[in-house]
């Protein structure tokens, strides 16, 4: 049943209810008896909405003028609900619902070891209950229920969100009664059927006053990203084109939001690709100013952290003799060993052993405490486990420094590029390579665009914006291309005598 949480006079909107988007198209003008509406959608995130919001006393009417679903279908929805919860968060535990009506879905979830309370606004929808912390349904609205915010394993919010005219403010309402790492389970109509109806001119049929918000994917995924969660599921039935969402409130400190481009500052962007990860929801955006495309928002440099540590996150394996070969050659080209190399990000520590058995001085610096502990059992305090920054090796000493697969887990590239710069001897070089940004490319043509975008890849380099983001650092570039075969960006630059 939806909640019905809107204004006592109509409300026209000044821009979209999602992102706030002053630009949008007129779908439908919509003549409902009593009141009339448009359909807009927006041109920027294209969601579509009711514009004027009705009154609470206008949707509540329409809402008694529906039939409502029988016993045996509200119990069928129920047990559906609870069954796909069972694979992602099973009893027992507290339940939470909101629209929860008469109460079955309650009913079934306490059958199954759930403590279950319930939330509902429409007083038609059931027979007024207790209201105390111990009632099993509160009537009002969930701002002024006893239930206890923050304790809740799961709420579920079955076809309400459709029917409140600030989806992100409720969604982040709900969020605030799980606990941390707590899953919501939401469903709400797409928009299957919507458009070919209002081209052949049936908006009447399938407008309807009690839902102010049409939502197809990619706004529904956004929506669930504003109200602050991270998807573990997404689906849409291709038979009634119901869109549902298993998401989860965060167990770690919220996403970083960038105020402009990491590169050159520019608040100006557009969303380049969205990309469901299972642990976060990704949005690339690529800066209008120079055009480098980068993650926004970030995950907190404390969850990168986390995921770089879980063994097998880097998938460590032997890299090739002939390019570590190829990287010392460079090197000894501009000097002969005894000399001394800094590899940052130097995994189980090959490059730095074959460096010595060539007469190099080699260090490293290894994020990954796994990883760490394979290259120190090799080079013993030669390697430092942490950020560069923090590292016992000595600045302006060093001939050659090696980055393979660092630069684009780095959320303040000119900082890391200074600081990286601070360590070389005037002259001395950088090596380093990235994926670049046609890998993305075939790798979506592909179907495999989760080998490279998630959430500790940050930025995605084309050549001219690392030429950008290394002169930017105050590197001379020496060669910069893409690898044969590979599509990764090589580059090869000095730091200035």
């Amino acid at each position: 049943m939806t909640v019905a949480t809107t204004t006592a006079e109509p409300v026209r909107l000044d821009a979209c209810p999602l992102c706030g988007s002053e630009r949008s198209e007129v779908l439908h003008e919509h003549w409902d008896y009593e009141f009339l509406c448009s359909l807009h959608r927006c041109e920027d995130c294209e969601l579509m909405y009711l514009d004027p919001v009705p009154t609470k006393e206008l949707i509540l009417d329409r809402l008694d003028m529906t039939s409502e679903e029988t016993g045996d279908a509200e119990s069928r929805i129920a047990n559906a609900v609870l069954n796909l919860l069972d694979k992602w968060h099973p009893p027992p535990g507290k339940l939470l619902q909101l629209g929860c009506g008469n109460g079955h879905l309650l009913a079934a979830a306490r059958r199954r070891g759930w403590q279950a309370h319930g939330v509902e606004s429409y007083a038609a929808a059931s027979e007024p209950g207790g209201s105390g912390p111990d009632a099993e349904i509160f009537h009002g609205e969930l701002s002024d229920s006893p239930f206890e915010q923050g304790s809740y394993d799961v709420v579920v919010a079955w076809h309400v969100l459709e029917g409140v005219p600030e989806p992100v403010r409720v969604l982040r309402q709900m969020r605030s009664y799980l606990r941390p790492g707590g899953a919501l389970a939401l469903q709400v109509p797409g928009i299957a059927g919507l458009p070919a109806a209002i081209e052949q001119g049936r908006g009447a049929e399938v407008v309807w006053l009690a839902r102010l918000s049409y939502f197809q994917e990619s706004a529904f995924a956004r929506i669930i990203k504003e109200g602050g969660y991270v998807h573990h599921l997404l689906l849409e039935d291709s038979a009634t084109g119901f869109l549902t969402t298993i998401a989860r409130r965060p167990e770690w400190p919220d996403p970083v939001q960038l105020d402009g481009c990491p590169l050159c500052g520019s608040e100006k962007a557009h969303v380049f690709l969205q990309h469901l990860d299972p642990i976060f929801l990704c949005w690339l955006s690529r800066c209008t100013a120079c055009d480098f495309t980068y993650l926004n928002p970030i995950p907190s440099h404390r969850l990168i952290r986390e995921w770089q540590d879980e063994d097998g996150y880097y998938d460590a394996h032997e890299p090739d003799r002939q390019l570590m070969e190829n990287i010392l050659s460079y090197g000894e080209e501009r000097s002969v060993p005894p000399a001394r190399l800094l590899e940052i990000g130097c995994s189980q520590g090959s490059l730095l052993v074959v460096a010595g058995e060539r007469g190099w001085e080699a260090h490293g610096v290894e994020i990954s405490p796994s990883d760490f502990a394979h290259a120190q059992a090799r080079l013993g305090d030669k390697v430092f486990n942490g950020e560069l920054a923090d590292s016992p090796f000595e600045r302006d000493s060093y001939d050659l420094i090696v980055m393979w697969h660092v630069l684009e887990h780095i959320p303040r590239l000119r900082h890391f590029l200074r600081e990286v710069r601070s360590y070389l001897r005037p002259g001395g070089a950088l090596v380093l390579q990235v994926p670049g940004l046609d890998s993305l490319d075939a790798l979506r043509d592909q179907g495999r665009i989760s080998e490279l975008v998630c959430p500790v890849h940050l930025s995605y380099f084309e050549p001219h914006t690392l030429r950008a983001a290394l002169e930017g650092g105050g590197f001379v570039i020496d060669d910069l291309g893409v690898e044969s075969g590979s599509r990764h960006l090589t580059a090869r630059a000095l730091r200035p005598l």
